[in-house]
């Protein structure tokens, strides 16, 4: 999707950290989480959760055997 509007809780990219402006593309997780997608893209290469609260990205599923 792209931003029409700044999220109020999240006022920048937690990976790159840039602040969000209208017109970025955003991916948003199943927690909800958005992140710029050329920038969560190499994270969900290698894991499956979210980077911030580390719920499953897609949703379902369990973390607990990921050491990281």
């Amino acid at each position: 999707t792209t931003l029409a509007e700044v999220p109020p809780d999240e006022q920048r990219c937690c990976i790159c950290c840039c602040e969000y402006v209208v017109g970025d593309r955003m991916l948003t997780l199943a927690c909800k989480h958005n992140f710029h997608p050329e920038c969560i893209g190499p994270w969900l290469a290698r894991k499956t959760s979210c980077p911030l609260c580390k719920q499953p990205a897609l949703g379902g599923g369990d973390t607990s055997a990921d050491p990281y």
